[in-house]
């Protein structure tokens, strides 16, 4: 966490060693040049900046002033200064402007309304399929996560199908069945592949077992337009476009559906009534990932709610850990929304505090393997995921409970489940030496 000084130091034209208060000439800069600082900073303090009414910019030019870190040597301060702005400490700056705190991502408003983030949304008595909440213990509400959980309930309020694309664990069904488990809604969820076929959306018929009849059983489309569920379509672009886009009619809006597999039963305007809390949401990989169906432009525009969520990066990882190891959950400032924090719990692995100084080189690890492996050829290469993260604080955990060293246990599960996993013995000692550099020796 940031936190201001008492102190206010002066900008950087004032003599060496004088850290006098700013003189009065010197006016707080609007939009500023962040200089000095590591690239997994910079997103919080900008997120800091910009509750302070401050906009970082990518470019000097059209900047205030450059903003250094607090105590920066002289010969750095005189460098940023070379072009003739003003130059601020971050301290300094974020001096005296009120420090605003993180309000929970989400909290009950009565007994029929949740507040999450900054919309409102009734809810109801959860069900056998609303997803419970020992599913969510180990997530972590970092900046995409919160972000997706936002485009999931603005297609609530609004009542628009929403589809999800990004990488492999994204987080994308999570978000869809987070959302549903603070709603309480149940949702029936159909996994998508090349062998889906109408009936498993709209219905089949099936013998009776012993009458030799056979009966019409509706799929998950009807079922949910019926029962008000949400219908999660997982890796939506595994199924042929000919089976999918039987879908068109429900992405609409008003929803409806024609049976026609049966007795062209209408359900919709001038048919059965489509129940109010009937939500759709679709999930699917980049078309560049092997055995994608490219999607047609009209089933893609039904979709009234679309975003990308990204790969999780470097700071996304160490947020991640830190909430596995404190319990702690990261402040996230969301842009026009606001900022938020998904509610502290116990720590998940709390012997990885026993690792605390080793987990910020974890998360550069993973994140640089995820990295190096993105756009190769996953026959060759591992595929790199929170899956993987995961599998490596279980094995350390397991290890630690049996007795072991904690530094050697750490050592030994990164061996196990990371470099074992490199497809050959060249990237298994490569990923060695990287791991030496970054001052993990698994020797």
């Amino acid at each position: 966490m940031i936190t201001t000084s008492a102190h206010i130091p002066s900008p950087a034209s004032s003599p060496a060693g004088q850290r006098s208060q700013a003189p009065s000439q010197h006016r707080r800069p609007q939009r500023v040049l962040l200089q000095g600082f590591a690239s997994d900073e910079r997103e919080s303090i900008s997120d800091r900046l910009r509750l302070a009414a401050v906009e970082v910019s990518a470019f000097r030019s059209g900047v205030d002033a450059v903003v250094v870190p607090n105590n920066c040597p002289d010969d750095q301060r005189h460098q940023a200064a070379a072009n003739g702005h003003p130059v601020w400490e971050l301290n300094q700056l974020l001096a005296g402007t009120p420090v605003s705190t993180a309000q929970p991502a989400w909290e009950l408003v009565d007994q029929t309304h949740m507040r999450i983030l900054d919309l409102t949304l009734p809810i109801t008595a959860p069900s056998s399929h609303t997803p419970s909440a020992s599913r969510f213990h180990l997530c972590c509400g970092d900046t995409a996560t919160l972000t997706t959980i936002h485009q999931v309930m603005l297609a609530v309020a609004m009542d628009w199908p929403c589809l999800l694309q990004g990488p492999t664990a994204a987080a994308k069904t999570t978000a869809v069945l987070w959302s549903a488990h603070l709603l309480g809604r149940p949702v029936l969820r159909l996994n998508c592949s090349g062998h889906s076929d109408t009936g498993e959306l709209i219905g089949r018929f099936l013998p009776q077992s012993g009458s030799g009849h056979w009966q019409f059983h509706e799929g998950a489309v009807p079922q949910a337009m019926r029962r008000g569920q949400w219908l999660l379509l997982d890796e939506v672009n595994l199924a042929a476009a000919d089976v999918i886009e039987r879908l068109n009619p429900v992405l609409e809006r008003p929803s409806s559906l024609v049976i026609s597999e049966n007795d062209g039963a209408l359900i919709g305007p001038g048919g059965a009534v489509v129940h109010t809390d009937f939500r759709c949401f679709g999930t699917m990989n980049p078309a560049a990932y092997a055995g994608r169906n490219r999607l047609s432009p009209a089933f893609l525009d039904r979709w009234l709610a679309q975003t990308s969520v990204p790969d999780p990066d470097s700071l996304a990882y160490r947020q991640l850990l830190h909430f596995w190891a404190t319990g702690e959950q990261p402040d996230i400032l969301l842009p026009g929304v606001g900022f938020f924090h998904v509610p502290h719990s116990s720590p998940p692995f709390p012997c990885l505090q026993a690792v605390t100084d080793d987990l910020s080189q974890v998360a550069a690890m993973h994140h640089h393997l995820m990295l190096s492996t993105t756009d190769q050829d996953l026959d060759d290469h591992p595929t790199i995921t929170r899956r993987l993260l995961l599998a490596l604080v279980q094995r350390f955990a397991g290890l630690c409970t049996n007795g072991g060293d904690p530094q050697r246990s750490l050592r030994r599960a990164i061996e196990e489940v990371y470099v074992r996993r490199m497809p050959n013995a060249a990237m298994q000692e490569g990923l060695r030496k990287a791991l030496r550099l970054q001052g993990l020796d698994l020797a």
